[in-house]
């Protein structure tokens, strides 16, 4: 008997197969969801399943890959339903690094409740206990698990579970696990690797990123820069596009429209605050620009990012056209994007953001705070200067709005031991580390080009030469105290002329101490104390002696980061 069904046979209902078999059909509406930032996500299969690997695309160009849902189900169906209706929820709500770490959280809490056959209640009271007692390494999955556990409880109540009562839920929303975190301040605030950067350390990035013979990738001085000047996070960089960006010719003022990050819109881009730029921070963004203009013509596309992917182009020989090198640099889930959103595919996500801060630190001598590399990162220009604004007298409020809060508590921390914090560290560079490591940026073996200084520079009490500077007598600053101090200065290896400029210093610092309180003045005469002090060493030492400039990474050729952006040139 011939087979009436011709091929296979669809309907938004059921599918029929060859053979005649009939399988349901999940509606659309029911597999995709639109979550917060506007993205068709599709979360299930035709049967209705969640699917094993769902993605997560995001404004900033990133992607989000949520593995696990299915097993996200216990044999208790009323609870099935609950969960059910958490994830749904977390999917549209939250962003797609927070649905994560909520599904993580759920995922504890069903392998507990599968593998130890308790009740409903008992379950949560176990992942409430071991967030407490530290059970859990990461610190984040410790406040993850106590929030989503306390939303549980919550929809529990409201979908009316029939084994859990009100009392008891009412005891398990109560429940407090304390943070084992330390402090805000402690942790940021003092930590020499993490915390705010010191004024020496400020001006050692500052020189470097003002320094042009630097072969330094474009991209990575402009975010420098950018954070140096108003301590943008990096989400913010990443959201960041070109028609942020403005000048007013008759005014020469630059500046940059930046995106708000922590208020709850649907649109990552919906406010703004306006960052006056300085003019070279300014020219920079502008030669970015038109540096990447080829880039939008080459992909049709007008709403660029500012920071963009790197991709590599050369001269086509045939037609003498531009061609991309590798496509492979575009984003992979771009087809995710969909029409109206397709120019956030072309954007950097965090990750690369700080991965291109992080390339300073290759032209960057040691820190001579510390004697070990720098470690760049955008948070720590956000505490330095949060700190500095606090020193500067500013108050609550407007900390707040120079460091993009929208209110003063979450810059309160900056407030409570700043004066003593901030002295802490400031004192820490008055026993600089050329002391116990012999290290000082004066000591630089900087090329020759640069180490050529006709005036010799004498100390006026003994009479005494102690180096040379090509500031000369253009310099209004008194030798032997400020010269120690100073980058300009090189000192020479008369050990008797250094020791008597010891002696020199000593007594001024002695005699001011006995005229003014003034801890300025008296900072002035400990830095030069300082120097001399390594002066000498470099002298009676000078195998021991390590200048900050000798462990200096060589200069990265720009086409080692990144193939070369020139046309007539391709990565061969």
């Amino acid at each position: 008997m011939e087979n009436n069904v011709a091929g296979i046979h669809q309907n938004d209902e059921l599918i029929v197969n060859e053979s005649g078999q009939v399988t349901p059909v999940t509606p659309e509406h029911d597999r995709y969801i639109i979550n917060r930032l506007g993205y068709k996500i599709e979360v299930k299969n035709e049967r209705g399943e969640w699917l094993d690997r769902i993605t997560i695309v995001d404004d900033n160009g990133s992607a989000t890959h949520i593995h696990g849902l299915a097993d996200l189900a216990t044999k208790d169906e009323d609870l099935n339903y609950v969960l059910t209706s958490m994830i749904n929820r977390a999917l549209f709500v939250y962003l797609p690094t927070t649905v994560k770490d909520y599904l993580l959280a759920l995922n504890i809490f069903v392998k507990e409740f599968n593998n130890a056959d308790e009740s409903v209640d008992k379950t949560i009271e176990n992942v409430l206990t071991k967030a407490a007692s530290g059970h859990y390494a990461n610190q984040l999955t410790i406040r993850r698990s106590v929030t989503v556990m306390k939303h549980l409880v919550g929809y529990l109540v409201a979908y009316e579970h029939p084994n859990l009562e009100i009392d008891r839920a009412q005891e398990l929303a109560g429940a407090r696990v304390g943070d084992p975190q330390n402090n805000y301040a402690k942790l940021f605030l003092m930590d020499d690797s993490y915390g705010p950067f010191t004024r020496e350390e400020m001006g050692v990035i500052q020189a470097a990123l003002d320094d042009d013979d630097l072969a330094m990738p474009l991209e990575c001085r402009v975010i420098s820069q950018l954070c140096f000047e108003w301590g943008l996070r990096p989400i913010q960089i990443s959201l960041l596009k070109e028609d942020d960006f403005h000048y007013n010719p008759q005014s020469d003022i630059y500046w940059l429209n930046v995106p708000r990050v922590k208020q709850k819109h649907r649109n990552r881009r919906s406010q703004f605050k306006k960052r006056l730029l300085s003019n070279r921070l300014g020219q920079l963004i502008q030669q970015m620009i038109d540096g990447n203009a080829w880039i939008k013509t080459y992909y049709g596309v007008n709403d660029m990012p500012l920071f963009q992917r790197r991709f590599s182009r050369y001269l086509n020989e045939d037609n003498g056209l531009i061609k991309v090198n590798d496509t492979n640099v575009l984003n992979p889930h771009r087809p995710k994007y969909g029409t109206e959103k397709d120019s956030f595919s072309f954007h950097v996500n965090t990750f690369t953001v700080n991965r291109r801060m992080h390339e300073l630190e290759a032209y960057l001598p040691l820190s001579p705070r510390t004697g070990n590399p720098f470690n760049i990162t955008a948070y720590r220009f956000r505490y330095t200067l949060g700190t500095a604004s606090v020193t500067q007298g500013m108050t609550a409020e407007e900390v707040a709005e120079r460091l993009d809060h929208s209110g003063t508590t979450t810059v309160k921390h900056y407030f409570k031991n700043t004066e003593e914090l901030w002295e802490v560290i400031q004192e820490a560079t008055t026993s600089r580390m050329e002391q116990g490591h012999f290290v000082a940026k004066f000591m630089t073996k900087e090329p020759e080009g640069k180490n050529i200084y006709s005036v010799d520079i004498t100390e006026r009490t003994t009479f005494t030469s102690v180096g040379k500077c090509h500031k000369g007598s253009a310099c209004h600053l008194e030798p032997a105290v400020a010269c120690y101090s100073c980058s300009e200065f090189k000192p020479n290896e008369n050990l008797e002329g250094h020791k008597r400029a010891k002696s020199v210093i000593i007594e001024a610092r002695s005699r001011s101490q006995s005229q003014s309180s003034v801890g300025e003045i008296q900072h002035i005469f400990d830095d030069a104390l300082v120097g001399v002090e390594a002066a000498i060493i470099h002298v009676e030492k000078a195998g021991d002696v390590v200048g900050i400039y000798d462990c200096k990474p060589k200069d990265i050729k720009i086409g080692s980061i990144i193939p070369t952006l020139e046309l007539g040139h391709s990565d061969e």
